[in-house]
């Protein structure tokens, strides 16, 4: 058994963002090329926004469109930022539904979000008309799992990424939800499980990076740590 310690600092080749390690000898292989590997632990820094330009910022309101100032956000802030860049719509939050209520100032106006429903508890695409309340509560958090990927896995995983077509083949070694990991701060995990074991292909090298439950890459601004185990 060998006891592998991934710093994206320490890279040998790659970025931050997708770090490469040379590990030959790291991971050994049974005679079908195969071994078995076991993250024990994870730490990502949640260094990303939950409002990013060109994301999760788009709204329309009466063909016009508007766009949300990025950052990490309090529901209530959100509401101030709308109500700042246009005056068509009044919004008010309810922090007791967790809810927001846009009410119309002029004639019968209409409201879409592009790509910001979850931050408004409104659908993408969907278009509103007239005073509007949230039909579903306000999610501000953007991403709630980092994935974890490397090339060392052939693809014995299967991700629904393919968006409703289907399960495909996948990269993915782990999944760490984000919980109530507020921004800045790191995201950990902890296996507890040792006998947590993944059947991976047997390298000399090893590529690594993150992407959040949509499939989108993340790029931490900081350094992130694996700690892996490897058993034939």
């Amino acid at each position: 058994m060998v006891h592998i310690f991934i710093n994206s600092a320490h890279r040998d080749n790659g970025t931050n963002a997708r770090p490469t390690f040379f590990i030959s000898g790291a991971i050994g292989a049974n005679s079908a090329s195969r071994a078995k590997l076991a993250i024990q632990s994870a730490s990502v820094p949640y260094s990303w926004t939950n409002i990013t330009s060109g994301v999760n910022d788009e709204f329309i309101v009466n063909s016009t469109t508007y766009y949300l100032t990025a950052g990490s956000p309090s529901a209530s802030e959100l509401v101030s930022d709308f109500n700042t860049v246009q005056s068509v719509f009044t919004a008010a939050y309810d922090s007791k539904t967790n809810k927001i209520t846009f009410t119309q100032t002029v004639g019968t106006d209409t409201l879409e979000p592009t790509n910001c429903g979850h931050l408004f508890g409104l659908d993408d695409g969907t278009e509103y008309t007239g005073t509007t309340t949230s039909t579903k509560p306000v999610d501000m958090q953007y991403v709630h799992m980092v994935v974890v990927h490397s090339d060392i896995d052939p693809g014995r995983t299967l991700s629904s990424y393919s968006g409703g077509s289907g399960f495909q083949r996948s990269t993915a070694l782990l999944a760490i939800p984000v919980g109530s990991t507020e921004p800045w701060d790191r995201i950990v995990y902890q296996n507890g499980d040792s006998d947590n074991w993944l059947g991976v292909q047997s390298s000399s090298t090893a590529t690594f990076w993150l992407t959040d439950e949509r499939g989108n890459v993340l790029d931490p601004s900081g350094d992130w740590f694996l700690f892996l185990r490897s058993s034939i």
